[in-house]
């Protein structure tokens, strides 16, 4: 939107909506960039909690998201020191 010389709104032409397809239309980003995008925004707020509980080392790192050896990585290598991911950890933290 532009103003005019009066101070009222006027109106740019968009183009419409269009959704893209991904079998026709040319890729923009890769879906492992996207993905590798995700798991560095996933680690960096996981070490942003964990520093500020400042935790005792090592970190055990469970839950699902555990699974992801790429996240599990990216936490060591922000946090700078081991973080174990137990062979159940998946099942970890969960009631019996």
């Amino acid at each position: 939107m532009t103003r005019t010389l009066r101070g009222s709104v006027k109106r740019q032409h968009h183009e419409p909506f269009r959704v893209r397809n991904y079998q026709t239309d040319p890729p923009g980003v890769s879906r492992a960039a996207i993905v590798a995008g995700l798991d560095a925004s996933i680690a960096r707020r996981t070490v942003a909690m964990i520093t500020s509980l400042r935790p005792e080392r090592p970190v055990v790192f469970t839950g699902g998201v555990s699974q992801n050896e790429e996240i599990a990585k990216l936490l060591m290598q922000d946090l700078g020191h081991p973080v174990i991911v137990p062979h159940d950890a998946v099942y970890k933290g969960h009631p019996e």
